[in-house]
């Protein structure tokens, strides 16, 4: 919704999610919704995804359990996919079938927005090299260096146009201690994970 709002608002800023937890919602109206912000943004649309899992009410209230997340996320992103086509579905998944469906609106970029994948492991890795960019949070310099060596090594090199961003927290305060500790306080209550340190 604050996406919608943001595309009626500009005209050159790229927009998208940093990242959506797409095995908690049904793939085929996300990929219409999807759609129909890409197509009405002009096509500046990126959909970051990631499988997220650290909260596990999250997973309870949709009923979907946190062990096939990775699975499900694949299955939706083929589904989502092929309702960007703009041909008639034939979708027989591990967790969604869908026959005889034609996507619309379509996306504005053919086939639909680019995918950055979101996460630190190798799961997410193998996932964005799949897809058009990597999208990693929480890494330090090192760590960040070693996953694009390794993703570099998965894909035999980086196709053209494949982006590596990272998601950077920051907070900003007077006294260095202070905003440290809210740093930390804030991030893991988000994550439910302790970044103390």
């Amino acid at each position: 919704v604050a996406l919608s709002y943001m595309a009626a608002c500009t005209r050159r800023l790229l927009l998208g999610t940093g990242v959506l937890l797409a095995a908690l919602r049904e793939p085929a109206v996300m990929a219409k919704q999807i759609a129909t912000l890409d197509y009405l943004c002009g096509g500046r649309f990126v959909l970051g995804i990631g499988v997220g899992g650290e909260i596990e009410q999250e997973w309870n209230a949709m009923q979907v359990p946190r062990e096939s997340r990775g699975a499900r996320t694949d299955d939706y992103l083929e589904l989502m996919r092929k309702l960007w086509s703009g041909d008639t579905v034939e979708h027989h998944g591990r967790f969604r079938t869908l026959t005889g469906v034609r996507g619309t609106p379509a996306p504005a970029n053919s086939g639909g927005p680019p995918i950055w994948v979101g996460g630190r492991g190798a799961a997410s890795m193998q996932r964005a090299a799949r897809h058009q960019g990597w999208f990693p949070y929480v890494m330090s310099p090192r760590r960040l260096r070693e996953g694009v060596f390794a993703l570099t090594k998965m894909t035999g090199a980086l196709p053209a146009g494949f982006r590596i961003v990272y998601l950077l927290f920051a907070y900003v305060d007077a006294d260095e201690a202070r905003a440290k500790a809210m740093a930390g306080r804030v991030l893991g209550k988000r994550y439910a994970q302790d970044f103390d340190r």
